[in-house]
């Protein structure tokens, strides 16, 4: 019998697939008025375990679901945290290694902002590559402090390693820690396959003739504004950049055509999605002043699945069950599908690196 060096490892190798919430209903004890979010680890009985999987979709929980044809679509609305207490979660786990014996699920609740509550809901025995999960209430789960569950083990070596009482305690321990070189940014182009750069002081450069068309060239410490991130950018800059302005806009790829960005080591797209604005309208006369003045969207899924594209690590489509939901974003999976980013705000992204044994942050 062959036994892997990794498998040796408190941490153990491992690519752990997206929890999917597949649906969200009436006759549990988890209260609506919260958004919900599901993670797990993996274990075996020797004590190896993983780092935490990659977070399920995160869902704004109502009072009324989305998804009952009974409820009207003026009926759903926000709702205050901590109102009827009667909801209850399906969630699916799919291409779990089976190598490992245990999976343990997790929930991150946040009934305020920036402040989640987080809860390991159960451990459960590992019996296949797919397995499907329902969370239904608070009792019994165990509180887990955001500190905890933040922590990201780090590999290391030992050289001893003594029996006491039947625990392996590692001594003389040696950590490996490094700089990491690595270019994050990514530029937005405009139709002609070029762009412009602007700095704190309003000053240009271009990056076709004063960086040679070279991601490299552009110095590390160059603030790197795309002028297209301001509505206003004729008085700012004194040209007209606007993302109306097809001839100078900076919103696309190298390619000049597919929007998105690019970098050296980072590219990104953005994914269209179109809904329906309005399948009717009240009168604002209407006698119900419920309903006095409202642009109606209450078609609902003719479909029972919906696809955004990305996939599962066998490379199949990830599809979310849709059925009956309205077709817009008053369809709580929709809403957390689909919700993108709002016009005339700038975005920042960050990046965490991991081996499949444990996370480094940079």
């Amino acid at each position: 019998m062959s036994i892997k060096p990794n498998d040796l490892g408190l941490i153990s190798e491992v690519t752990l697939s997206q929890p999917k919430i597949q649906s969200i209903e009436k006759g549990g004890n988890l209260p609506s008025g919260a958004f919900y979010q599901y993670f797990y680890k993996l274990l075996d009985t020797d004590g190896r375990e993983s780092i935490f999987s990659p977070g399920s979709v995160l869902i704004d929980v109502q009072e009324e679901l989305s998804n009952d044809d009974t409820i009207s679509y003026y009926e759903l609305d926000s709702t205050e945290a901590g109102v009827a207490d009667d909801k209850l979660f399906r969630i699916e786990i799919e291409d779990i290694d089976t190598d490992f014996d245990v999976i343990e699920l997790y929930a991150v609740i946040w009934e305020s902002l920036d402040s989640p509550t987080i809860y390991k809901v159960d451990d459960y025995s590992v019996t296949g590559s797919t397995m499907n999960f329902v969370h239904s209430s608070l009792d019994n789960n165990i509180n887990i402090p955001v500190a905890q569950f933040m922590e990201i083990g780090i590999p290391f070596t030992a050289k001893t390693i003594e029996d006491r009482d039947k625990v392996l305690a590692a001594g003389n321990i040696k950590q490996t820690k490094f700089d990491l070189d690595f270019d994050a940014r990514a530029y937005r182009f405009n139709s002609g396959g070029d762009f412009d750069l602007f700095d704190g002081a309003k000053n240009s450069t271009t990056f076709s003739t004063d960086y040679s068309g070279s991601f490299a060239n552009i110095p590390e410490e160059a603030d790197a504004i795309n002028p297209t991130n301001y509505d206003n950018s004729l008085d700012i800059y004194g040209t007209n950049y606007s993302i109306l302005n097809t001839a100078n806009r900076q919103i696309y790829q190298s390619d000049g055509s597919t929007v998105g960005g690019e970098g050296t080591n980072v590219s990104y797209t953005f994914i269209a999605n179109s809904r329906i604005g309005s399948t009717g309208s009240d009168a604002l006369a209407d006698d119900s002043p419920v309903d006095e003045g409202y642009n109606r969207t209450d078609e609902r899924a003719a479909a029972t699945t919906f696809s955004l594209g990305n996939t599962n690590l066998d490379g199949s489509a990830v599809q979310y069950d849709i059925e009956d939901e309205f077709t817009n974003t008053k369809s709580i999976k929709l809403n957390a599908l689909v919700t993108g980013y709002a016009r005339g705000e700038v975005y920042r992204f960050g990046i965490v690196f991991y081996s499949k044994a444990a996370f480094f942050r940079m």
